[in-house]
């Protein structure tokens, strides 16, 4: 692929406030969700929060195959991106990545036990952009 074409997939998940997150259920089947992106290097990784709780968490530790997706809807661009997903531990991360905001949400802050990091990291993508459709392995 194009190292032009790459980086203009990679900003589109950098300009994306949210995407679309699936996990595998314990049937089998897919459950997709938004979520927002809290963090993300180009298509490599990205980073999300939730509760330790939430499904999704639940999900990714019987499987991490993940998928995610982010579109423009202005011009029909589009990352959809498969990968596994990794619950952090390490808790100078989530301190990094934490934000007051949260609180709300996880009043101990970033060592309140139901607040979960996940990091997402890709080894196979499907970009569209400019009505150009590659695809590869990472």
């Amino acid at each position: 692929m194009r190292k032009e074409f790459i980086e203009r997939a990679g900003r589109l998940i950098s300009d994306s406030s949210h995407c679309t997150l699936t996990s595998i259920d314990a049937n089998g089947y897919p459950r997709t969700t938004t979520m927002p992106i809290i963090k993300g290097d180009g298509l490599k990784k990205s980073w999300f929060v939730t509760w330790y709780s939430s499904d999704k968490v639940k999900n990714f530790k019987k499987n991490p195959k993940a998928g995610m997706c982010c579109s423009n809807m202005v011009n029909g661009d589009n990352v959809a991106l498969t990968g596994d997903m990794t619950i952090v531990s390490d808790l100078e991360l989530k301190k990094q990545l934490w934000t007051d905001a949260w609180l709300g949400y996880f009043p101990g802050g970033y060592e309140d036990p139901n607040f979960c990091l996940l990091e997402f990291t890709t080894n196979f993508m499907r970009i569209r952009v400019d009505y150009r459709l590659e695809e590869c392995a990472v």
